[in-house]
């Protein structure tokens, strides 16, 4: 800065002012070339110390920042520094000018302070982005221009007083003076101006850029977490798929003649099914529901699957004697599995897991492994992760074990007390299995050290089964009587009295002769139809 050196030369310091020739001071040229008192020159030196200071800082700063048109000021700024020490006016109004430039600088310092800070908090990229629309803005531009245009008229009239000889300086002192007044009167202005409008809209685009900046950082976090996501989960759907599930859902195509229960029938059992499920806590954790063949035990099972599909349902296996995989006992606990995984979002990372290990030993292991590795593992590492509620009911139903068709007296017996011995060790599960009363399977249940656990239940005890059985006689004959004649119901009207007697309690005897009838009715109809139809011959 050898210009400053140049500026601290100019301004007065030693025995400069001269006298009239009678010996007295004039006084303006006292106050104006008089040397100031050391205070005062300490002063000055301070100020120019000062200046430069801050003309460097500034400069640093503004090195860093890609605001337009600010590379312009700070040169014009020393320009006018320059001129205004070169000035012949007293100290204290030189001392206030500077000042007032300072000030700007100041001003202009925190600015571009601001500017680098929010850069600096910004990653390479984000930055790079930012300093190129930093560097665009018309209206960041306008702005600093509109301080660059103050700046030059500022300079324009302090080069207005020029100076060559010494007599000339003494002679415009006060034209210098009062000039510094105007130059002091334009900077203030152009501070004013530039806090209002420079500095109000740096801060605001900044605050726009930083917002944006944040904004598009946290998208791409956001994006890169729900890929991360998407990866994860489609991994772990590929590990569970690897569990062959067998297609004996409820939702199932196969449980079809298993879904048709007759609306208002069954709904004590409904009821009691429904609130056991729901107490908590729940000693008795297995629900049996055995009766013989016919009796709607399958209906009863997938009503209560769908009723819960949506709440509390964690798995539905239906056994089917007339499908492969469906009458298999040993993909009962690996369709089980899949499903809960698959039914509890906050659960399936923790099956995949398990799954992927137990797969490490075979698709194909023993039921005493499955529970272990399938449904105890991922269960234990979900409590201890927290990820799963210990008060929240989870209802497994598994209906028709007596169809299995490999090896069921010894497998089958097997498989409830192991889903015995789960339930007794989740208070959450509750599990509904549905079966004829077998002896094999009945004396698995009274076997089993978790007897404590099971409740039972004799579909053929329950109070109105006939009532339920008439309904559904009733509603069938009363469809069949809305599409056309149906002579029965005329000629016997003590026809779904007697079907009801003749049925004994068993839905499907019912059913199926219900369905003869209505079958015969229809067929009948056909056949008288066609031949009133007049032909193409006729």
């Amino acid at each position: 800065m050898s210009k400053l050196k140049m500026v601290a030369k100019l301004l007065p310091r030693g025995n400069e002012g001269s006298s009239s020739q009678d010996g007295h001071q004039n006084e303006s040229q006292t106050e104006t070339l008089s040397p100031p008192s050391g205070n005062h020159g300490d002063s000055v030196d301070a100020v120019l110390s000062n200046f430069k200071s801050i003309l460097e800082t500034a400069d640093k700063a503004l090195s860093g920042v890609p605001v337009p048109g600010l590379d312009h000021v700070l040169p014009i700024i020393e320009a006018i520094m320059d001129r205004v020490t070169a000035m012949r006016a007293n100290v204290r109004e030189k001392s206030d000018v500077v000042k007032r430039i300072e000030t700007l600088l100041e001003l202009l310092g925190s600015n571009l302070n601001l500017v680098n800070s929010e850069l600096e908090r910004m990653d390479p990229a984000t930055r790079q982005r930012v300093r190129d629309d930093i560097q665009s803005s018309d209206i960041l531009r306008q702005r600093v221009d509109g301080l660059v245009s103050k700046l030059r008229d500022i300079l324009t009239s302090a080069r207005q007083a020029r100076h060559e000889r010494w007599y000339s300086k003494l002679w415009f002192a006060d034209q210098d003076a009062e000039l510094l007044q105007s130059i002091r009167r334009k900077i203030v202005e152009a501070i004013e101006d530039f806090k209002l409008q420079g500095g109000i809209d740096i801060r605001r685009f900044l605050g726009t850029l930083a917002d944006q900046t944040a904004r598009i950082e946290r998208e791409q976090h956001e994006y890169h977490i729900r890929v991360e996501q998407i990866g994860k989960e489609q991994a772990e759907f590929e590990t569970l798929d690897r569990l062959r599930p067998a297609n004996a859902s409820y939702k199932s195509s196969l449980t079809d003649e298993k879904s048709r229960l007759q609306p208002g029938t069954r709904q004590e059992i409904l009821r009691d099914l429904s609130d056991w499920v729901m107490k908590s806590p729940q000693p008795q954790r297995v629900y049996v529901l055995h009766g013989r063949a016919g009796m709607g035990k399958s209906s009863i099972a997938h009503a209560l699957s769908r009723q819960f599909a949506d709440t509390h349902l964690g798995s539905s296996y239906f056994f089917n004697r007339a499908s492969e995989e469906c009458s298999d006992a040993l993909r009962v606990l690996p369709t089980m599995a899949y499903q809960i995984a698959n039914s509890t979002r906050a659960l399936r990372s923790h099956f995949a897991e398990a799954v992927r290990k137990h797969l490490l030993s075979g698709d194909s292991q023993m039921v005493e492994h499955q529970l272990q590795e399938l449904l105890n593992t991922p269960f234990e590492a979900a409590v201890d992760a927290k990820a799963l509620d210990m008060t929240i009911p989870m209802l497994l139903v598994v209906d028709g074990v007596d169809e299995c068709s490999n090896n069921p007296e010894d497998i089958v017996p097997r498989l409830l007390r192991l889903l015995c011995l789960a339930a007794r060790k989740f208070p959450f599960l509750r599990i509904v299995i549905a079966t004829r009363p077998e002896t094999y399977i009945m004396g698995a249940f009274k076997s089993t050290p978790d007897s404590g656990t099971i409740v039972s239940r004799d579909l053929q005890l329950v109070p109105g089964i006939d009532r339920d059985i008439r309904l559904f006689i009733d509603t069938e004959f009363n469809k069949c009587a809305e599409s056309g004649p149906f002579m029965l119901m005329k000629e016997r009207p003590d026809a779904a009295a007697t079907l009801t007697e003749l049925a004994d309690g068993l839905f499907i005897y019912a059913s199926t002769i219900a369905r003869f009838l209505i079958r015969h009715v229809t067929l009948k109809r056909r056949t008288l139809g066609s031949a009133d139809t007049p032909t193409a011959d006729n």
